[in-house]
C-alpha cells in the first residue's frame, strides 16, 4: 500500500491470507475508507469510519480502523427482512458512503451506509449513521428531476433487477439487467432510492462503466463506447462538446479495429488500453495524471512509452489525479499527483509527468491495483 488510506494510517503491506484464503473479488476505495470483497462472499474494511463510511455503529473507539475488519449486514436489517442468508454481489465507495448490493433468498436490495459531508452536524448522529436500506422492489419511483432535461425520460419502475452499482465522490449509479442506468440528480449519498433518475438506456448489454466526478464512459460487450456528462476537460474523448446529455458514441477507436481491453476514468481524465497494449488518453493533465507536459488533451492521444516495445502494457488503472501501469513482464510504473508518496517512487515534486519505474516492488508477482484518491493498493501473490 502506498500513500494512506486516511492521515493517521501508516501501514505499508497487509497480508491478506490474515484475513481470507479466497480471491479477491472487488475492492473499492472512498476517501478515506476501502471496501474489499472476496469471492467466498466476505467483506471487509479499512480506514475511517467517523462518517459510519464501513457500517460500523459510531463509538470513540471506532473512529477508524487500521487493520482490515469483517463487515456483515446488520442483524436489524435482517431482522426486518424476515431473513438469515445473504450474498453480497457487488460493492462500491463514494467519498463518504458504501453501496452493497445484496442477494436475499428471492430479491435483492441496496444497503447503504454513511452520509454526506453537509449532513454531519445533524441531531441523531448516530442513528443517521447505523446501516440504511433503500428498497429497490417496493415503491422505486423515478421522480422530477426539478427542471433536469432528464425529466421527460422519468417513468414509474417497479421491481428493479439490479445489475451493477457504481460511485465516484459524491456520485452514485446502479445498471439493471434490461440496460437502463439510473443516477442521482446532485451530491445524493443521502438521497433515498426514489430520488435516482432514469439517465438511459444502451440498446447492446452493458460490459461495464467507467465514472469520473460528473461524467461516465459506458462499454457494451461488442465494445462500443458511449460518453455523457461534463466534457469540460475532453476526458470523454468527443471533441467540440463540454456537455454531453444523451449517450454519444465514441468513435475514434473504431477506425483501429483493435479491441478494447479496459477503459478507466480519475477525476478528470481518462484511458484506454487496447488489446495490443496502446494506451490512449484524453482529458486534465495539470497534475500530469494523463502524462506528458500538455495541461489537456481534448481528444484521445496515443501515449507512447519508452518501454513498451519490448515489454508490453498488461493493466492499466487510474485513481483521481494518478495511474499505475504493470507490464507482461511485472514492472510497475506510476505517475501524476505524489502527495503522500502514493506513486509508491518517493517523488520529491508535486507531482510527475512520465511514467517511473516502481523499483520497491521489483520480484513481485503483481496481482492487481486498486486507486483511490489517497491510496495506492498493490496485490501480489
Amino acid at each position: 500500500m502506498f500513500g494512506k488510506i486516511y492521515p493517521e494510517h501508516n501501514a505499508e503491506m497487509i497480508e491478506i491470507k490474515k484475513y481470507s484464503n479466497s480471491l479477491i473479488r472487488k475492492v473499492s476505495i472512498g476517501n478515506e475508507h476501502l471496501l474489499i470483497l472476496f469471492a467466498d462472499g466476505t467483506l471487509f474494511g479499512l480506514g475511517k469510519n467517523n462518517l459510519g463510511q464501513l457500517g460500523k455503529k459510531l463509538t470513540t473507539e471506532s473512529n477508524s480502523y487500521s487493520e482490515l475488519t469483517k463487515l456483515s449486514v446488520s442483524d436489524r436489517i435482517l431482522k426486518d427482512l424476515n431473513v438469515k442468508d445473504y450474498n453480497i454481489l457487488d460493492i462500491a465507495c463514494g467519498d463518504n458512503f458504501s453501496l452493497l448490493l445484496v442477494q436475499f433468498k428471492g430479491f435483492s436490495r441496496i444497503i447503504r451506509f454513511g452520509i454526506h459531508e453537509s449532513d454531519r452536524y445533524k441531531d441523531k448522529i448516530e442513528e443517521i449513521h447505523t446501516n440504511h436500506i433503500e428498497d429497490v422492489e417496493e415503491d422505486m419511483k423515478s421522480v422530477s428531476s426539478k427542471g433536469s432535461d432528464y425529466s421527460a425520460k422519468n417513468d414509474m419502475v417497479r421491481n428493479l433487477n439490479i445489475r451493477y452499482i457504481y460511485a465516484k465522490g459524491n456520485r452514485s449509479l446502479f445498471v439493471t439487467f434490461d440496460n437502463r442506468i439510473y443516477i442521482g440528480q446532485k451530491s445524493f449519498s443521502m438521497i433515498p432510492l426514489q430520488e435516482y433518475v432514469f439517465l438511459c438506456q444502451i440498446e447492446k448489454q452493458i460490459k461495464t462503466i467507467s465514472m469520473g466526478s460528473e461524467n461516465c464512459i459506458i462499454q457494451d460487450v461488442e465494445g462500443s463506447l458511449y460518453a455523457i456528462g461534463d466534457n469540460t476537460y475532453g476526458e470523454l474523448g468527443v471533441e467540440d462538446a463540454k456537455f454531453i446529455d444523451e449517450p454519444t458514441r465514441i468513435s475514434f477507436f473504431e477506425p483501429l479495429k483493435k479491441k478494447i481491453k479496459k477503459i478507466c476514468s480519475g477525476s478528470r481524465n481518462t484511458f484506454v488500453l487496447l488489446e495490443g497494449g496502446e494506451v490512449y488518453a484524453c482529458g486534465d493533465n495539470s497534475e500530469g495524471q494523463s502524462t506528458g507536459l500538455a495541461t489537456r488533451y481534448a481528444s484521445p492521444q496515443k501515449i507512447n512509452f519508452d518501454f513498451e516495445e519490448t515489454d508490453p502494457i498488461r493493466n492499466l488503472e487510474t485513481g483521481f489525479n494518478h495511474s499505475f501501469l504493470v507490464t507482461k513482464k511485472g514492472k510497475l510504473y506510476s505517475w501524476g499527483s505524489a502527495n503522500d508518496d502514493k506513486l509508491g517512487t518517493n517523488e520529491t515534486n508535486q507531482y510527475s509527468c512520465f511514467a517511473k519505474h516502481v523499483s520497491r516492488l521489483t520480484g513481485k508477482n503483481i496481482i492487481d491495483f486498486y486507486l483511490g484518491k489517497n491510496v495506492s493498493l498493490i496485490t501480489t501473490n
